[in-house]
């Protein structure tokens, strides 16, 4: 990985030779897309940019008046961060054998300090208590859903009626099968599992992925009696599907 960092710092050359173009390494580097402070890292709410970008392949924002291109990995139990400021050749690499282990941000911005500004920060104590009050947050909207469960109610169709394809413009078909007397459902690859009845017409699907947590799906009937639509919840946003012929 030293060996990629370097090649990157170097403008796409190793040992002096291009291996890309100046034209292209400007463009790999260049902002494609802004991207939304709710769809970034938790860690930004620390680290406080100006301004978020995804370039072709890299986040893009500034740190302590510095451009700064990074991105994690995670899969498998495996997490990884790479963070570079290419004015200053600076490149750091983090990788643990841990899931979702998010000291790998702490440890990059302890290395952006070091060899930047000189000035020393507790970035471990800072995200863990970061980290411990999105995960508060999460338990008490948990709670709350507990809470404003309406027991005693059977859904309004059999449940065979609410199978079927429904989509959104941007999100892309949300899949409704009926399998073994249950309901299940299918968005992208970040979420499948299987929908529990939870009151009305109001579903919760437990994901298969642990780490997605729980989200809500709520069936519209139409004045025909079947579904017209289903509202889903999850990651902070609310969708609308429309049910597909």
């Amino acid at each position: 990985m030293a060996q990629w960092m370097r090649f990157v710092l170097d403008s796409g050359r190793v040992n002096g030779r291009r291996l890309v173009s100046a034209e292209r390494f400007v463009d790999w580097l260049s902002p494609q897309v802004v991207v939304p402070p709710n769809a970034f890292y938790p860690a930004a709410r620390l680290s406080r940019p100006h301004q978020i970008t995804y370039g072709l392949g890299w986040f893009l924002h500034d740190y302590q008046g510095q451009s700064v291109a990074m991105h994690t990995g995670s899969i498998d139990g495996m997490i990884a961060i790479i963070g570079l400021i290419p004015d200053q050749r600076l490149g750091v690499y983090v990788l643990a054998n841990a899931d979702h282990a998010e000291l790998r941000h702490a440890l990059m911005y302890r290395v952006f300090d070091m060899y930047t500004s000189g000035v020393a920060r507790d970035w471990s104590t800072d995200l863990k208590a970061l980290y411990d009050g999105l995960q508060q947050q999460g338990k008490d909207a948990e709670a709350g859903l507990v809470k404003a469960r309406v027991p005693g109610t059977r859904p309004s169709l059999e449940l065979a009626r609410y199978a079927g394809t429904y989509a959104d413009s941007l999100a892309g078909p949300l899949v409704v099968t009926l399998e073994q007397g249950r309901l299940r459902a299918r968005l992208g690859a970040g979420f499948e599992g299987w929908l529990e009845h939870w009151h009305y017409d109001t579903f919760i699907g437990t994901w298969d992925d642990r780490r997605t947590g729980r989200s809500p799906l709520t069936f519209t009937i139409g004045a025909s009696g079947a579904v017209a639509t289903v509202t889903f919840d999850a990651a902070g946003q609310t969708l609308t599907f429309s049910r597909q012929p």
